[in-house]
């Protein structure tokens, strides 16, 4: 039944449209049979039948729409809606039976194909990067000697060891201890007002980082300090609570290690993994997901990964202390 009553629509809408183009041609016709005599005067009368076949066979759907006034432009693309008149934009291309649904579907598909370009903004050159010589001066103006960037908290002042570089836009306060050529980048902070943090030497500190302790009380008894070893890499806006990291750890961006945690040497933690307090991570394995769970030991060359990623850090911060020279 489905597919008679398709049938039957099609058809229907074939004789509809058979019917609008026999009476468009039918009125091109008329107008093509009036003449004009040698007196000037126009006839009303329309010529023989056989003139009016003679023009049929050379009429189209689209000659039709022309002659009846509907004239439609060859393309609109790469034009503006509202630059060009709205005859011009939504004449239809074919017979006048379907001049409603034409003047809707080519409006819409005109102004959707031109969107981006009508209400984009005239382009304009990019500025020209200043000269090497002008950004190592404006470098040399700030300040990333460790020394320069710390704070008091609570009447105690960190300790730095030998070029260590701390950022002018990152926190370093209270009972904090960083070794040898640690690197503390923008943003990051640390705050040792209630328990202890150490920084062993090597370990780069990214962006965004947050440490902190957990103070002395009745649900946690003496407290949690954090203790990071040498040569540890801590990515972007990780997040470490109380916890002990070992040496040559990969900590991700993102990752969150919470009270209590023992991490040991060579691990590897994923981007986002959060490790629940009390945890203890095996030495020489991935940690992955959230809570954190062991995925597999890690490869040879992970492994001598690990130290790599922190010399990274640690020429990179040198290269901003000898600019400051």
């Amino acid at each position: 039944m489905r597919g008679a009553g398709l049938a039957y629509s099609s058809s229907k809408r074939t004789a509809s449209a058979s019917v609008s183009t026999r009476r468009a041609a039918a009125r091109v016709t008329r107008v093509a049979g009036m003449v004009a005599p040698a007196s000037g005067r126009a006839s009303t009368k329309p010529q023989a039948m056989h003139r009016r076949s003679s023009v049929l066979p050379s009429i189209t759907m689209r000659s039709i729409s022309w002659q009846l006034g509907h004239t439609a432009p060859a393309t609109n693309r790469g034009r503006c809606l509202g630059s060009e008149p709205e005859s011009d934009i939504l004449a239809p291309r074919q017979s006048p039976h379907s001049y409603t649904t034409q003047r809707f579907r080519r409006a819409s598909k005109h102004y959707f194909n031109n969107l981006g370009a009508c209400h984009r903004p005239p382009p304009t050159a990019w500025p020209a990067p200043p000269p090497e010589a002008s950004r190592r001066d404006s470098l040399s103006t700030i300040d990333f000697r460790g020394e320069s960037n710390i704070r008091e908290g609570l009447g105690i002042t960190p300790v730095l060891g030998e070029r260590v570089m701390i950022d002018p836009s990152a926190v370093v306060m209270g009972d904090v201890a960083l070794g040898d050529d640690v690197s503390v980048w923008p943003h990051a902070a640390m705050r040792g007002d209630v328990q202890v943090i150490r920084i062993g030497a090597r370990t780069n500190i990214q962006d965004g980082t947050v440490l902190h302790v957990t103070h002395d009380g009745p649900y946690n008894p003496g407290g949690f300090s954090l203790h990071i070893g040498e040569d540890v890499t801590v990515g972007h806006r990780a997040l470490l609570h109380g916890c002990t990291v070992g040496n040559r750890v990969l900590v991700g961006m993102g990752a969150i290690i919470m009270d209590a945690v023992v991490v040991e040497d060579d691990v590897m933690i994923a981007a986002g993994a959060l490790v629940t307090p009390g945890k203890r991570l095996r030495s020489g394995y991935l940690y992955a997901g959230s809570p954190a769970r062991e995925v597999r030991a890690l490869t040879e060359d992970e492994i001598t990964f690990l130290p790599y990623s922190a010399a990274g850090y640690t020429s990179l911060k040198q290269r901003y202390l000898d600019g400051n020279a």
